[in-house]
């Protein structure tokens, strides 16, 4: 089985605060900060850097102990990694700066020097779960004995003009408020400390898969389904055992629904109806998991968690989907 995995503290900058602290008490007022409403950085690095300094600094507060070079960094980001051609062709200079500029990579260095890091570093991408399958991968090497902990987590401006205009582009909707028709695409960062010893939850199961595809919508939460699955099994769970699940969502409840009703034909899933953080954080596309992931643990240990709209109650199932067929699960108690 190998060694346990913890969750040892958390981080979250969105458009809802600053902090999960502060996100929990504006969602619980039904208020949204006009400061955050469209972009609270013009810097991803520095949204990055807030939401890892504050899961680093919670970790350290639980007495976590761990020698530097034995604690991994993975970065996550979903936009810029590819660059797109110009008018067919793509010079060095542009591809390199593009790369550079938006790639995790660029991310994960920020972020070691705002921390001190000096261990092994990762970037991860997989469209909208890129900071699900960035946990993943750094609880396959918690777990094995590689690292022994690890800060790891995501960073997106979806809010910028070029990634509306690629949705656009693609004809997909796009929001502009909440219960709009489209999806709600926000900015946001979100990170979370791994550990083998110390942590107030702990990451009971995991998987991450991808099934070639130019779709998403069914195909993709069908994959995702495969690995909710596979992440209970790991966990040695029912989906009967489950007292909470986080769906994937975008922000819209027409869309929303269709999930949940899709869910309710799957014989494992009778009687669980997800919700999603996308409601209030916006889709911040692959940073959206660890992000959902941090404040999904903020709520189960609130000690107001009744004025909250869902239960959110251990064990909690995550999962979520993304373009060119990926996928991931979480399963935390």
């Amino acid at each position: 089985m190998g060694r346990p995995v913890y969750l040892a503290g958390r981080g979250v900058v969105c458009r809802m605060g600053g902090s999960p602290e502060a996100v929990w008490a504006n969602v619980l007022q039904g208020e949204m900060p006009a400061s955050l409403c469209d972009n609270p950085f013009s810097d991803g690095h520095k949204m990055a850097c807030t939401a890892a300094t504050q899961a680093w600094e919670a970790a350290l507060a639980l007495d976590l102990s761990v020698v530097p070079e034995r604690v991994g960094l993975v970065a996550s980001t979903s936009r810029g990694v590819f660059p797109e051609p110009v008018d067919g062709k793509l010079s060095r200079k542009d591809g390199l700066s593009r790369l550079v500029n938006s790639s995790g990579g660029a991310v994960s260095g920020a972020v070691a020097r705002a921390i001190g890091h000096r261990g092994p570093t990762m970037m991860i991408s997989a469209n909208c779960v890129s900071s699900a399958v960035a946990v993943c991968m750094a609880a396959d090497l918690i777990q094995c004995g590689v690292w022994d902990a690890a800060l790891v987590g995501g960073v997106e401006q979806a809010a910028q003009s070029r990634v509306r205009d690629a949705f656009a582009n693609a004809e997909v909707p796009v929001a502009s408020e909440p219960g709009d028709s489209g999806v709600l695409l926000a900015d946001g960062a979100g990170f979370v400390v791994l550990s083998a010893d110390v942590g107030e939850h702990e990451l009971l199961g995991w998987s991450h898969r991808i099934e070639p595809s130019d779709r998403c919508g069914i195909h993709g939460m069908s994959t995702a389904s495969l690995c909710l699955d596979a992440a209970l099994k790991k966990a040695n769970l029912a989906h009967a055992d489950l007292r909470s699940l986080h769906g994937h969502g975008n922000g819209n409840p027409r869309s929303d629904a269709s999930e949940v009703d899709w869910l309710a034909m799957q014989s494992g899933f009778a009687g669980i109806e997800p919700f999603s953080w996308k409601r209030w954080t916006g889709h911040c596309l692959g940073a959206s998991p660890v992000i959902e992931l941090a404040m999904s643990c903020h709520a189960m240990d609130a000690a107001d968690a009744r004025n909250f709209p869902v239960v959110v109650a251990p064990p909690w199932g995550w999962y979520g989907f993304g373009l060119w067929g990926y996928a991931a699960a979480l399963v935390v108690r």
